[in-house]
């Protein structure tokens, strides 16, 4: 009774020493595979045993493949033992790896020489290995490799000692779970932080009082701010004050459990001042007793989504307030020319009411002309099929024929035209057609927003290679704000009096279609409205 309690106690001792080295191997190394040479090693010389294995599923999990053998320095292992054991696999219930893998329990075997059921009698035999141990390492009650150990000395089965390396096992299988939990738990936080930093859009948390807690580096290009600089403000320091309000209010609900989420367009005022566009979706992280911990904020940058949006839009208003001016232009010339038609039709008017209709609707016939000519070289210019014939031209010829081709429209509104010409010709390489065209629009132009009574001035002149022409009028000014707009398609002055002129708004654009077209380029100045422009 004596000796067998200080076998139980020494078996004891053994165990608390085989598993505080499993636990050191562990602390140390976190791949299973990679530690166990030295889990076995620790197995063979803590409870002296002479050869050890370590069985684990193929890849397949149809049988057990050799990982890893131990051999102690007092036993000399045959070629023919090493290469069988190396080639050997085991199916479940095969050997007493394949044993101890199908009932997943510890196995012991009292004289593998004459042991049946287990493989490589003759090996075993010829090394004088009598005994052996299996020991099932159990994760989640599943086998998930098997240890066997063998040993010269012989004696009848422990109880105790399976019991012990029963539960070896599992301390063993216990610590690949909680590394296996833990190396998971690794990679879905550097798999956040991947996404977080390398994301295409900004990513923060901020704290329930709006400090920012953690931002990427797309939020920091979005908002001009280094990520110190960022965690040392808060959100509501750099959000628009319009959108503020909206942002609480929303953040309320989210705290209130009103919402899960919510999404909203607002405006950012960047480092350098700047006002952006953003679209923020919020939500809401809570800790372990359910309590708000702090906002979790996705930042998507849409200003150049706005701009094109708003351009969308003033395209579209440009187009229906051009078809509405079409409308009105086609329809004025028509009425009078439809009123000259009926009176034409009348019999026995006078010789003087005849040739007034007939001047109507020459009149009307060639503005309709010239309002269809400029539509259709609009459509051209935007497709690239303007013809030019480039040809030596004289400057101040065309500008006096352009003048005179235009005296009748502007006698009409009565504006004169000054002329500001060199005393000598100008030649450039040109279509004389295409030139004359750009002039004379811009002279209607002027004439048309020039109040009665005024004058409009074109100059002609030199600056180093190359011919400006100038043309000034005295009329309503453009903005500031439409300056760079006014060559734009159907893009006309707000100006009421400059609206009541008619037009469409195509004029200007055909202007710099053409004066590009031969290398040029145009501009237009004004000091505001009512200050007249050039």
């Amino acid at each position: 009774s004596t000796c067998r309690y200080i076998t139980r106690l020494k078996l004891t001792e053994r165990q608390l020493t085989l598993v505080h080295a499993l636990i050191k191997i562990f602390t140390e190394i976190t791949d299973f595979q990679q530690a166990s040479s030295r889990i076995l090693r620790q197995f063979c010389k803590v409870l002296s045993f002479q050869y050890g294995e370590v069985w684990l599923p193929s890849e397949s999990g149809e049988r057990l493949t050799l990982a890893v053998t131990f051999c102690a320095s007092d036993l000399i292992l045959s070629d023919d033992w090493i290469a069988t054991t190396r080639t050997t696999t085991f199916e479940i219930g095969e050997g007493l790896p394949g044993v101890v893998w199908k009932t997943r329990q510890p196995q012991y075997c009292e004289n593998l020489a004459e042991e049946t059921i287990f493989t490589r009698q003759t090996l075993w035999r010829n090394a004088e290995l009598w005994n052996a141990y299996g020991i099932p390492i159990r994760e989640n009650k599943a086998c998930i490799g098997v240890l066997t150990l063998f040993t010269r000395d012989r004696f009848s089965n422990n109880q105790a000692l399976l019991n012990a390396f029963e539960a070896v096992g599992d301390v063993i299988g216990q610590s690949i779970r909680r590394q296996r939990s833990e190396a998971a738990l690794a990679r879905s936080a550097r798999k956040f932080r991947d996404t977080f930093e390398n994301a295409a859009v900004g990513m923060a948390h901020v704290a329930l009082d709006g400090r920012w807690l953690q931002v990427n580096q797309r939020l920091c290009q979005i908002t001009g701010y280094d990520e110190d600089e960022l965690r040392q403000r808060t959100f509501q320091q750099i959000a628009h004050p319009d959108d503020l309000d909206t942002d609480l209010a929303s953040r309320e609900q989210l705290l209130t459990g009103k919402i899960s989420q919510f999404q909203m367009e607002k405006r950012y005022i960047r480092k350098d001042g700047q006002s952006i566009w953003v679209n923020l979706t919020v939500s809401l992280s809570r800790d372990a007793k359910d309590m708000p911990a702090f906002f979790i904020v996705i930042v998507e940058d849409i200003t150049e989504k706005k701009l094109a949006a708003e351009e969308l839009r003033q395209a579209v208003r440009r187009r229906e307030e051009f078809l509405a001016m079409l409308s009105h232009e086609l329809r004025n010339p028509l009425n009078a020319i439809r009123t000259a038609a009926r009176v034409l039709s009348t019999q026995g008017m006078e010789p003087s009411v005849e040739a007034r209709s007939r001047e109507i609707i020459g009149r009307q016939t060639t503005q309709m002309t010239r309002l269809l000519d400029d539509l259709m070289d609009v459509a051209r210019s935007s497709q690239n099929k303007i013809e030019r014939r480039r040809e030596r031209l004289d400057l101040c010829k065309l500008v006096e024929e352009s003048v005179e081709a235009t005296q009748d429209f502007a006698q009409e509104r009565d504006i004169e035209i000054d002329v500001d010409c060199p005393g000598e010709p100008l030649s450039v390489q040109g279509d004389s057609t295409r030139l004359q065209q750009v002039v004379c629009n811009l002279l209607t132009n002027a004439v048309k927003y020039s109040p009665p009574g005024e004058r409009v001035l074109i100059r002609l002149g030199r600056e180093d290679n190359q011919a400006v022409i100038s043309v000034k009028d005295n009329g309503v000014g453009i903005s500031t704000n439409m300056l760079e707009q006014v060559f734009e398609l159907f893009v006309q002055s707000e100006n009421e009096l400059a609206r009541s002129t008619g037009g469409m708004g195509v004029g200007l654009t055909l202007v710099r279609t053409l004066v590009e077209l031969h290398g040029g380029s145009v501009v237009a100045r004004s000091e505001g409205p009512g200050h007249g422009s050039e």
